[in-house]
C-alpha cells in the first residue's frame, strides 16, 4: 500500500509535478509531508535536480524552500551534495533558503562533488547573493590536505 505522503516524495524525486498538483488539489500536500529522515518533497526535488519541481513545490504549493530534514540539511544542503548546482542556485537566490550571513555549511558538499578545478567556476555561475561571495583561494585552502 502507498500512503500519499509517499507518494508526493516519489513524484518530488522523479519530477512528476502532475502528480504533485493532484496531490495539493486533495489537500495531501503539505509541510508534513516527511520521509523517515525528516526529509521533505523539496528536499528530495533538490537533490535529484527538479528545477521545475522544486519551484512547484515552493511558489505554488507553498511548502518551504529553507526546512530541515532531522540531520539538520536544508534542500539546499541536499542540492549541494548532489552536485545539483542549478537547484542550489534556485534556492539560494530565489526558494527562501537564506543561510544565515557566514553559513557556508554546504561549500564542501560542492568540493566533494566536483573536481576541484571545476569548483571556482561552479561557485562563480551560483551567482550569490552579495553578502555569500567568497574567495575561491579560501575554498581550495581548506579543502586541501
Amino acid at each position: 500500500m502507498v500512503v500519499e505522503g509517499d507518494r508526493a516524495l516519489l513524484a518530488a524525486r522523479q519530477g512528476d509535478v502532475q502528480t504533485l498538483k493532484v496531490q495539493l488539489a486533495a489537500k495531501a500536500l503539505t509541510s508534513d509531508v516527511k520521509d523517515m529522515l525528516g526529509a521533505s518533497p523539496v528536499h528530495h526535488a533538490a537533490r535529484a535536480g527538479k528545477l521545475t519541481c522544486l519551484r512547484f513545490l515552493v511558489e505554488e504549493a507553498g511548502l518551504p524552500g529553507n526546512c530541515v530534514a532531522n540531520n539538520g540539511a536544508s534542500p539546499a544542503h541536499d542540492a549541494a551534495a548532489t552536485g545539483n548546482l542549478a537547484c542550489l542556485q534556485w534556492l539560494l537566490t530565489q526558494g527562501g533558503c537564506r543561510p544565515e550571513v557566514g553559513d557556508l555549511t554546504w561549500i564542501p558538499l560542492i568540493v566533494t562533488n566536483s573536481s576541484l578545478n571545476s569548483v571556482s567556476s561552479d561557485l562563480a555561475a551560483l551567482e550569490l547573493p552579495k553578502r555569500l561571495k567568497f574567495s575561491s583561494c579560501l575554498i581550495a585552502s581548506e579543502t586541501t590536505s
